[in-house]
């Protein structure tokens, strides 16, 4: 999150997105009697402007603070709006959960199993974060 908003302050240095105007993060979330998530196309609509859309692992998962999500939801929006301007991650770490690790290879598990291209996960997990870091 705070990477979200040095972007968008222009403030990141050397992995400063040049033009960045919009960011969104869990864009596939929500929590107990609010559903925040962005349609698809709401989605696609974003990344035409540029934004780069985050996926987690997270919302997936059981938790007693909001209904879980399937992980399906993640796979249709991947297949739908596309990899180029998505980034997945885990948000993982709590002793609850998996460790991040663990939980990454779960959620990669689960999307190549739900049809997502293998080349398109590369794009999501290593590719896209990258070139947001500028590394």
């Amino acid at each position: 999150m705070a990477e979200l908003v040095w972007q968008l302050r222009g403030e990141a240095g050397a992995r400063q997105v040049t033009g960045a105007q919009v960011g969104l993060a869990y864009c596939s979330g929500g929590f107990i009697g609010h559903d925040s998530r962005a349609s698809i196309e709401e989605q696609k609509e974003l990344a035409r402007h540029g934004a780069y859309l985050e996926y987690s692992f997270t919302p997936c998962l059981p938790s007693p603070l909001r209904e879980s999500q399937p992980i399906q939801t993640i796979i249709d929006m991947a297949n739908r709006g596309g990899a180029d301007h998505c980034v997945l991650g885990t948000d993982l770490g709590r002793f609850t959960y998996p460790p991040p690790v663990e939980g990454l290879r779960m959620f990669i598990a689960g999307l190549l199993l739900g049809g997502v291209k293998e080349k398109d996960i590369e794009r999501m997990v290593r590719i896209n974060p990258a070139y947001l870091l500028g590394l």
